[in-house]
């Protein structure tokens, strides 16, 4: 009997392991769903250009840190590769709804390179290779009202030196370059 119990202990382990390392890998691979959202239609998040203040408010996860009529502003963390992302997202509206969204993460040293480069390769899924510009990344798409939609991943300093990564989408009006 004090066999049997033993390998039940010894094959319940073995299960529990290997059901614990599956979640890890799930983890891993959405570590940036947190942030994109699970529509991979989208433009961002679920949301789409021109779509009205409410509409963004009612579908963000996020934790909203401030609302007016033109700008939403929203505090996320997310994890990647073990480590916290804190970010700030912003929405901006014109009488035309959304034309911009903008998302700001903070990151260490570490994950610097690997987070640009998996960021870079979820927005080429998406929208197609993207062009180096200078010193950024910049992809084009259309947005439900046909309009071009530039699309900018870039790494920037904050005053005090720590780096982030700035992604940006921007609706171009009509005779805007």
């Amino acid at each position: 009997m004090k066999i049997l119990k033993w390998c039940s202990l010894i094959t319940l382990a073995i299960a529990a392991g290997a059901c614990g390392s599956k979640q890890a890998e799930k983890v891993t691979e959405s570590d940036l769903l947190q942030l994109f959202g699970k529509d991979p239609k989208s433009m961002f998040r679920g949301s789409e250009m021109g779509e009205k203040a409410d509409d963004v408010m009612s579908r963000e996860g996020a934790a909203l840190i401030f609302a007016s009529d033109s700008l939403l502003e929203y505090q996320l963390s997310f994890s990647f590769e073990e480590e916290n992302i804190p970010s700030k997202i912003y929405y901006s509206f014109d009488e035309f709804g959304l034309f911009e969204i903008q998302v700001d993460m903070s990151k260490s040293a570490d994950v610097s390179s690997t987070l640009r480069s998996d960021i870079e390769q979820t927005l080429s899924e998406r929208f197609g290779d993207g062009e180096k510009d200078g010193a950024y990344l910049l992809w084009t798409t259309n947005s439900p009202s046909n309009r071009l939609v530039e699309i900018t991943l870039s790494e920037d300093q904050q005053l005090d030196g720590k780096p982030f990564l700035s992604l940006n989408y921007l609706e171009q009006l009509d005779g805007e370059l």
